[in-house]
């Protein structure tokens, strides 16, 4: 007679987000089990509408520092000993305020976990280099076309560093949902995606979550979404769903630039530029002749009500906007030959307050975070859908979790603003325990 503990029932899994956080989960739900279920829930009308398509291409293990320690504490750079140049000189600054920051309550709550909270490089490393083997071992990765290695290594003030790399992400997203459905989609499937619905609430009982509300975007219907275990992986979108539930996300989105571009100029790497902004190789223009880049770079906070997102509207270019964006044509020009501009966007990268990405279970026990990877989503995507799944599924992780533990931030939330951040980080891993 089998015993029943040794028996593991088929578990339902819920996924929301249809960028590359929340299809790299899918995936290695559905490839570490034999029989779960997988559904993925996203509010656009398809995959990678989001910060997964408003990309700057890079794949970059090199760019393993903090962001919340270079980038952010650079922005200190004080003026007379009174300002920081972020508001006395925002041209030339990498780093923007505006002025809604002041009072944005996912701005304050993302300043008052970064202070005096620890920046360590480590885990920022070990998960980009985990995740770029990923990319160049996993055999349904190898077989989608998203443009992998155009870019060989990344030149950074005259150092050439070869481990990095370049691909274009919604090309990746695209291809691997086609692949879910092509193996595990279809009547009677194990994966299934529901597009087009905004997550509404989530209803909990206990210690769990129970199910998901979830509205239509196109009937304005509601329904609910039940599973075993749920994962937010939905970018800038993940603390506005779990908030409400008492859970810590203290994220910030930060507007970054993008500008696609071509040149006669031929360059075989990405390439750092003034004012900390990177180009990378996306491919050439066959009918031009003129190769084709991306340039992106800075940084402007102040919420996500700085622009529109997917939803069909047209895409707003402000004053402040269109400053950045010719700040960035201007350093553009200045290294690259005939330069015609092909688009011009924002995207909203998910920022944490010590630029470690929040991964893994939540004070509930069958929620789950995998979001906050900041500008380095891209090159952490497949490393951080797999780390997570393995937490899920209960496995042995190839990481050291505990670098990724959302609970990291929980204790601050339940406990208000009292004790140093290394205190709140060992509260948060007794409560763990």
């Amino acid at each position: 007679m089998i015993s029943r503990s040794l028996v593991r029932l088929q578990q339902k899994h819920v996924v929301v987000g249809g960028g590359i956080a929340g299809l790299t989960t899918a995936f290695n739900l559905l490839a570490q089990s034999c029989e779960d279920l997988v559904t993925l829930v996203e509010k656009a009308p398809d995959v990678a509408q989001g910060a997964s398509s408003k990309n700057g291409g890079l794949l970059c293990p090199s760019l393993d520092y903090p962001w919340t320690n270079n980038s952010v504490v650079d922005i200190y750079d004080l003026n007379n000993g009174i300002l920081p140049r972020a508001i006395t000189s925002p041209k030339t600054s990498p780093v923007r305020f505006r002025p809604s920051s002041l009072t944005n309550t996912s701005v304050l709550d993302f300043g008052m976990n970064w202070v005096g909270r620890a920046q360590n490089s480590e885990p920022i490393g070990a998960l980009m280099q985990y995740s770029m083997g990923l990319y160049k071992n996993e055999p349904q990765f190898a077989g989608l076309d998203f443009d992998q290695g155009l870019a060989k290594g990344t030149l950074i003030d005259g150092y050439l560093d070869e481990r990095d790399s370049s691909g274009d992400i919604k090309k990746f997203c695209i291809g691997l949902k086609e692949i879910l459905l092509k193996e595990h989609g279809g009547v009677g499937g194990r994966f299934r995606i529901l597009t087009n619905k905004r997550i509404g609430k989530a209803v909990t009982e206990g210690n769990e979550v129970v199910e998901l509300r979830v509205r239509d975007e196109n009937l304005g219907t509601m329904s609910s979404v039940v599973g075993d275990s749920f994962v937010v992986a939905a970018g800038t979108g993940s603390k506005g769903i779990v908030s409400h539930i008492g859970v810590a996300c203290p994220t910030v989105p930060v507007k970054g630039y993008l500008l696609t571009f071509s040149s006669t100029t031929e360059l075989t790497c990405n390439m750092k530029l003034p004012n900390k902004m990177f180009v990378a190789p996306m491919g050439v223009d066959e009918e031009g002749g003129k190769f084709i880049y991306r340039c992106s770079g800075l940084a402007e906070f102040g919420g996500a009500e700085m622009g529109v997102d997917w939803e069909g509207k047209e895409r707003i270019v402000g004053t402040t906007d269109r400053a950045a964006l010719d700040q960035m044509r201007g350093v553009v020009c200045e290294d690259f030959a005939d330069v015609q501009v092909i688009d011009e966007d924002y995207g909203f990268r998910c920022l944490a307050p010590d630029d470690v990405p929040l991964i893994g279970r939540t004070k509930y026990q069958n929620l789950y975070l995998n979001t906050g990877h900041g500008s380095k989503g891209w090159t952490m995507g497949a490393g951080s859908g797999k780390l997570c799944a393995q937490l899920i599924l209960g496995m042995q992780t190839d990481l050291d979790p505990s670098w990724y533990d959302p609970l990291r931030f929980q204790a601050r939330k339940d406990f208000g603003l009292l004790g140093s951040g290394a205190e709140f980080g060992q509260k948060a891993k007794l409560q763990n325990a």
